[in-house]
């Protein structure tokens, strides 16, 4: 590299960063015309991401709490949850260039065919990837969320783990931590989302789409913003039937069924004391004992299922 590029080792270097944009502006005509896809992985230090996928228009349509964001079957899995959820797809996704994001291309691109043949994919693209610096849509929204939530949850994780006597190798603890904290952050993001949403944007007369009103409002009226909603609604039975049988509703579990099962009777026998981000170790201490008997009476075969795949450990932690 030196001989053929010097500059090269400059480029590389760790601190050499000129990939920060997130300033361009958001040009939409309405609702459903682009969504923008993306994982945040910057809660990996207490293993879990984020798949999320928000509109252009301004409002967040799903942040899901996911094992690996990086799974090509889970992102998937959450882009039909979302559709379902809509009612169709819109004109056009924007993603980054990761790989696992070829299944949402896949779908967006099928889904968009099936349910509008007219609009061609020559003229009109289903599926666009862009540098992530470029995808403003989704990225502009991480930075907020990591400020509100994620060195909220952070602290809390942290706050008592070393007294409560977690071992991150130990494949009992992290699913027994899983199941009491995975509910918790995904209700805790879900109260950022529904804030967001409905928290009433300032009033900006220069900029292009609707401003002085909260998303939800802008997005079920468009017309009052001089927008349009450009859904594209197709058949909502084909898509739950690809959900039913879809590889991502195992890969987005954190622990198999049973242990569900197995710790809800834990945490029964030991009174059902309140499952929140403030009390979660001290559940974590109490259950701890009685889902250790239960599992080992299932032999090696049932530690083997509690292992998940996680996030791979080679990202930056931004706290």
């Amino acid at each position: 590299m030196k001989a053929v590029h010097p500059e090269g080792f400059i480029l590389r270097h760790p601190d050499f960063r000129t990939t920060k944009i997130h300033n361009g502006k958001v040009i939409t005509i309405g609702p459903g015309e682009r969504w923008g896809v993306d994982g945040h992985e910057k809660l990996t230090l207490i293993r879990f991401s984020i798949y999320g996928i928000r509109d252009a228009w301004g409002k967040i349509l799903r942040f899901q709490v996911v094992p690996n964001a990086r799974n090509e079957q889970i992102v998937d899995y959450v882009f039909l949850l979302t559709v379902q959820e809509a009612g169709g797809v819109p004109l056009t996704v924007t993603s980054d260039k990761g790989t696992e994001t070829g299944g949402i291309f896949a779908r967006q691109t099928s889904l968009r065919a099936l349910f509008a043949p007219e609009i061609d994919p020559n003229v009109l693209p289903a599926y666009i990837s862009i540098r992530s610096v470029r995808n403003i849509i989704i990225e502009r929204s991480w930075s907020v969320l990591l400020k509100k939530v994620g060195r909220n949850l952070k602290a809390m994780w942290e706050q008592s783990v070393v007294t409560a006597g977690f071992v991150e190798g130990n494949v009992l603890h992290r699913a027994l931590a899983d199941w009491i904290w995975v509910p918790l952050a995904q209700e805790y993001i879900n109260d950022f989302v529904d804030t967001y949403n409905n928290h009433k944007v300032r009033r900006q007369p220069h900029k292009q789409g609707p401003s002085n009103a909260a998303h939800n409002y802008t997005y079920q009226f468009p017309e009052e913003f001089g927008g349009e909603n450009q859904l594209v609604y197709g058949d909502m039975d084909l898509v739950a039937q690809i959900l039913q049988d879809h590889p991502g509703k195992e890969a987005i579990r954190f622990y198999p069924p049973w242990f569900d099962v197995l710790c809800q009777e834990s945490h029964r026998r030991i009174g059902q004391p309140p499952l929140t981000l403030a009390s979660a170790w001290f559940v974590f201490v109490h259950m701890l004992v009685p889902v250790s008997v239960a599992v080992s009476a299932l032999g090696e075969g049932g530690l083997r299922e509690l292992v998940r795949e996680v996030e791979p450990a080679d990202r930056e932690e931004y706290y």
